[in-house]
């Protein structure tokens, strides 16, 4: 269980405690069959069940990773949805890292980054 995960569990147990994802960054993952991979054709089959809306809603038990597929949000328990990333009201706190930002940035960053650093 990831630290992330259990922090929600304690919350859903009642624990005094609350997550705010003000200013939180917001990521994705992506899937990806290379060209030749063996057994492609099933690997596609899962990925295509994997991002269905049920499927991504039963995830959301075990791990408090928000579901891709927003048409998954009905299928998760009311009081768990709050609590994750991608929650509506969650989304507009926080703002998506993107690679068309990183791509032509990520030098300077790593440049002021190494200079912060050996302060």
């Amino acid at each position: 269980m990831t630290p992330w995960t259990r922090a929600i569990s304690f919350i859903l147990e009642g624990e005094p405690l609350g997550i705010s994802y003000e200013g939180a960054a917001l990521t994705y993952e992506a899937w990806v069959v290379p060209k030749g991979a063996p057994h492609s054709e099933n690997t596609m089959k899962f990925i295509n069940w994997a991002l269905q809306p049920k499927p991504q809603a039963e995830l959301t038990k075990y791990i408090a990773f928000g579901p891709t597929n927003t048409k998954a949000t009905p299928f998760v328990d009311p009081k768990l949805r709050p609590l994750l990333s991608s929650d509506p009201e969650n989304v507009k706190k926080g703002f998506l890292l993107s690679g068309d930002w990183w791509g032509p940035n990520l030098d300077k960053v790593n440049e002021q980054w190494n200079e912060w650093r050996l302060k």
